[in-house]
């Protein structure tokens, strides 16, 4: 009665952070797919300066090993960004199913022949 009300709220307050907390961690990963394209953006950025406004043999290699680059940290992050994703979407699916009257969230999750 009262100790399960208590129960029951406890229980969603806990739900209502792990929501919370998975949309930080989805903000987040959004914030780190800009990073990435940032140092991108730079990466690319010195090496096309470096090609336009130096004559050195090394600095000129450099500029196209750093052009090169660019689209390969773009792709690291993006992939990183949709691995990220992905795993956020299954923890969501997880923390969305129905729970069994009474029982407390991780005992509906664990065991599902004893419901």
């Amino acid at each position: 009665s009262e100790r399960t009300a208590m129960a029951e709220e406890r229980t969603e307050l806990a739900l209502e952070r792990t929501e919370m907390a998975l949309e930080r961690t989805s903000l987040a990963n959004s914030q780190t797919l800009l990073a990435y394209c940032r140092t991108a953006i730079g990466t690319l950025a010195a090496g096309i300066g470096m090609l336009a406004f130096v004559n050195n043999e090394a600095v000129v290699l450099l500029g196209y090993l750093l052009t090169l680059l660019a689209p390969v940290i773009v792709g690291i992050g993006f992939t990183h960004y949709f691995l990220v994703r992905k795993k956020l979407k299954r923890l969501n699916q997880n923390q969305a199913q129905p729970q069994t009257q009474g029982q407390p969230h991780s005992q509906a999750q664990s065991d599902p022949q004893k419901q």
